[in-house]
């Protein structure tokens, strides 16, 4: 189930799956049409503040949903990874206080490679993050550059080893395919560095071109 809800996909059915949208970002990629914005630092108190009292709000509307077990939660954005550690602990709080949350649940955050050191990262395990997913698209500064990318190869590849040594049991990298001007051999030469590093998983999307982006 869809709602126009900051919180998404709570199902009346059997375990449920959380979503937590945060629509902010350290600068906006040409490609990226989704509520995700710029430049906002100064509304990342109100929107935490709004967030919580949306699940007070919810489980008002739909009592039911609070035995439901949740074995899924996932921040995604924007970049979850934008809000500081204790805007983040107020909202898993606020989270682990109002629902029934499941002993083996996978519990996602969205981030940017080299937005994140080893010490948020370990700060993030803490909170109960087992799984997370970088945004990496390519490891090609010069197409990261042209898609408004805050990082570099290099900083995507230490994330990665930030991430298994900081505690994540899960990683996903994402990685975006049909850039301009890219070929066959720019997509080889990802895959070999991608074959490489500790991930279980990884993300891959075409680049589409949307009315309203930068691109």
């Amino acid at each position: 189930m869809k709602t126009d809800s900051n919180i998404l996909n709570l199902s009346t059915l059997g375990d449920m799956g959380l979503y937590v949208h945060i629509p902010f970002c350290k600068q906006k990629c040409m490609y990226c049409d989704f509520p995700a914005y710029q430049n906002l630092q100064d509304y990342y108190e109100t929107y935490v503040y709004a967030l919580v009292q949306e699940m007070d709000l919810w489980v008002s509307e739909h009592p039911e949903s609070k035995s439901k077990p949740i074995d899924t939660i996932y921040f995604g954005g924007g970049t979850p990874t934008e809000l500081s550690i204790q805007q983040l602990q107020m909202i898993v709080d606020k989270i682990k206080s109002t629902f029934t949350i499941t002993d083996d649940c996978h519990m996602t955050i969205e981030s940017n490679p080299g937005e994140v050191d080893l010490q948020y990262l370990t700060k993030l395990v803490k909170l109960g993050f087992n799984r997370i997913s970088f945004g990496v698209q390519t490891f090609d500064d010069k197409a990261l550059t042209m898609l408004h990318r805050s990082h570099s190869g290099e900083k995507a590849k230490q994330a990665v080893y930030d991430a298994k040594e900081a505690g994540f049991t899960d990683i996903n990298i994402d990685l975006i395919y049909g850039l301009p001007r890219q070929t066959l051999e720019d997509i080889q030469h990802n895959l070999n560095i991608v074959k490489d590093l500790p991930i279980n998983h990884i993300s891959t999307y075409g680049l589409q071109v949307e009315v309203g982006t930068y691109l």
